[in-house]
């Protein structure tokens, strides 16, 4: 038998012994979950849902100053670089979905406003603070041509927000003026309303989970009950905003707004024209831009209003390939010039045609 002739105790007692003084030792607290899951991992873990509220106002807010400056190159710097952006503005062709580097930053302009002013700034978020969403009734400011003083004219603004890194970055808008279905229906009927800009059916990278968001809103536009009362959630959050000024919806009350055909006349059909479908990072949200034409009978003849809808959607944890309509915005296209004659009488001279985007 061999015996240990080293210096100190043999090798097995002082291994004992390591292990014995590490049982003694308490354990080490487990380290702190972090505030907010983040799927993409480039979100401050420090920051409180909180925090990104007030960081998504603050960009709210300093893009509309941006916009009143005149800035629209530091309104850009707030405009997602990376990915499809869509912009629905007033005007019948005011529609962009695209790159943002394929346009110039007259793109971001909101005609006619000289000012862009938040009234009431409602934000959303997603819950791992990813994705927000807003609605905003804004004041457009410019100067009236008589009375020598600004006038106000108001607006719906909603939008849809990522985050990427640091910062908010807009990935969708949609600018509305609140016209009546009724007066919709005569600026069509006597040749005053133009056709939307055209948005074709497209997907971006993942194809299969943006088609059956695309057909959740085919079943919505159809306006079932069934689909009201599966896809239309009534949730606090939610929102329905329909073309004319007293059509605002929230929560509970979606479930009892009329359809929009019936806005129209008994005789009008709904139909959807075409659709832009872009899912979140964190692949629970999906946001879509839409062009939507109803159809009705005017004296017996049949007259088109232009309508263009954009949506927020979140997927059903719950049910497997649900998805729930939680924020919709549907308006009729308002040139700025019929805008200038509906609150001036008469046609400005600068706005008798659309800026170039």
């Amino acid at each position: 038998m061999r015996t240990w002739r080293g210096i100190g105790p043999p090798p097995a007692v002082a291994v004992l012994a390591a292990l014995f003084a590490i049982a003694a030792c308490p354990a080490a607290p487990p380290p702190p979950a972090p505030t907010l899951a983040n799927p993409n991992g480039d979100q401050n873990p420090d920051q409180t849902r909180a925090d990104l509220v007030r960081d998504l106002e603050a960009t709210v807010l300093e893009g509309y100053s941006q916009l009143s400056l005149g800035n629209l190159a530091a309104y850009g710097d707030t405009v997602a670089d990376e990915g499809i952006i869509a912009l629905v503005e007033l005007g019948p062709g005011q529609v962009y979905i695209g790159h943002k580097r394929r346009r110039s930053s007259n793109v971001f302009r909101i005609e006619p406003c000289k000012q862009v002013l938040s009234r009431n700034l409602d934000i959303h978020l997603s819950p791992d603070g990813s994705v927000g969403w807003t609605f905003d009734e804004v004041s457009c400011r410019l100067p009236d041509p008589f009375e020598g003083r600004q006038t106000s004219i108001p607006l719906r603004l909603t939008a849809v927000y990522q985050r990427f890194l640091d910062s908010w970055m807009l990935v969708q808008q949609h600018v509305s003026y609140p016209l009546p279905a009724e007066d919709a229906l005569l600026w069509a009927a006597t040749g005053r309303m133009e056709g939307s800009a055209t948005i074709k059916t497209a997907t971006g990278r993942n194809k299969a989970t943006e088609k059956l968001v695309y057909r959740r809103l085919q079943g919505l536009v159809n306006d079932s009950v069934d689909s009201r009362q599966r896809l239309l959630s009534s949730d606090e959050e939610a929102l329905l905003l329909w073309p004319g000024p007293l059509q605002e919806y929230h929560g509970a009350a979606i479930a009892q707004a009329p359809s929009l055909e019936s806005l129209f006349g008994p005789e009008t059909t709904v139909v959807l024209m075409g659709a832009r479908v872009e899912l979140a990072r964190n692949r629970s949200y999906a946001w879509v831009v839409a062009r939507l034409k109803a159809r009705t009978l005017v004296n017996d003849e049949i007259v088109e209003v232009p309508l263009r809808g954009s949506y927020v959607f979140r997927r059903d944890r719950d049910v497997v390939g649900t998805w729930t309509q939680i924020q919709g915005h549907v308006s009729a296209p308002v040139d700025p010039a019929s805008l200038a004659r509906r609150v001036f009488g008469l046609e400005l001279p600068e706005l008798s045609g659309e800026s170039d985007q």
